[in-house]
């Protein structure tokens, strides 16, 4: 099972880089969790 995550932000100034890992492994019925960093930092940011 492939999981796509995908983060986007806009800033007033310009379009920031949101980097996210990889990839996660885990198994069927366990919760998984993935950070993003957005650069440079953003006050407010969306992730999906």
């Amino acid at each position: 099972l492939i999981w796509t995550l995908l983060c986007f932000t806009q800033g007033s100034d310009g379009q920031h880089v949101v980097t996210q890992p990889a990839a996660r492994s885990v198994q069927l019925g366990q919760t998984v969790s993935v950070d993003c960093k957005v650069s440079p930092p953003a006050a407010q940011y969306s992730g999906f």
